[in-house]
């Protein structure tokens, strides 16, 4: 994890991202793109740059599935069993 204060990067994003995978497991992991102002990661500012952030999971050696998981297949698996459990007609 990072020793320095101030604006972190995409490298420490992935180290939180390891952090938790090693943890509880990348079926637990999941990245947003829903920030309309902005963040204060550099490599990361905006959902135009999601692309930095797969590279550097590939880079971590993440898979292409695990990967899949992370950007939608965690939310996804989760919101349809939060829906099947409710009643709700799809």
């Amino acid at each position: 994890m990072r020793s320095t204060i101030g604006p972190g990067n995409v490298t420490d994003m992935i180290a939180h991202i390891n952090y938790i995978v090693d943890r509880i497991g990348v079926e637990h992991v999941g990245i947003g793109n829903d920030f309309n102002h902005g963040s204060n990661i550099a490599g990361y500012r905006d959902a135009s740059e999601a692309l930095n952030l797969t590279v550097e999971l590939v880079r971590a050696g993440y898979s292409a599935e695990d990967i899949g998981k992370i950007w939608s297949g965690n939310f996804l698996r989760v919101l349809r069993k939060a829906e099947a459990s409710s009643g709700a007609e799809h």
